[in-house]
């Protein structure tokens, strides 16, 4: 498989639905091209050198602008290995929906990002 940073990627045409799956063989990640310029990403994984977002390394090297073009970002589960980099795509994203399973709660959402918050600023986290 090509890396994303590969300049040889070409956007699908507009009329065109386009799966991509990358991933270390866990925590995968999806980018979906639903159409006339419109993404969705689904889970997160970090690309190896950059330790940056592959969904975002896929798009931007495609010339996508993520920040209008990613309507939908979806989490399926809040594991690390489909989280990492969850964020930063958030963060680009900001014309994109969040979604996440309506199994976890609010108050267990909640729970888990005060748990992540806490570990990123102890030693070690």
């Amino acid at each position: 498989m090509l890396s994303p940073g590969n300049k040889q990627y070409q956007p699908p045409a507009a009329d065109e639905v386009e799966v991509s799956i990358f991933g270390p063989g866990y925590g995968e990640c999806v980018v979906v091209h639903i159409g006339n310029g419109d993404w969705l990403v689904i889970d997160s994984c970090l690309e190896g050198k950059a330790k940056r977002a592959v969904a975002l390394e896929y798009l931007e090297s495609l010339g996508v602008d993520v920040a209008s073009a990613v309507r939908v970002v979806v989490a399926t589960h809040w594991d690390d290995d489909h989280i990492v980099g969850l964020a930063d795509i958030c963060r680009a994203s900001v014309s994109a929906k969040f979604v996440c399973s309506a199994a976890m709660t609010s108050e267990q959402f909640e729970s888990i990002l005060a748990t992540w918050r806490l570990r990123s600023f102890l030693p070690g986290g």
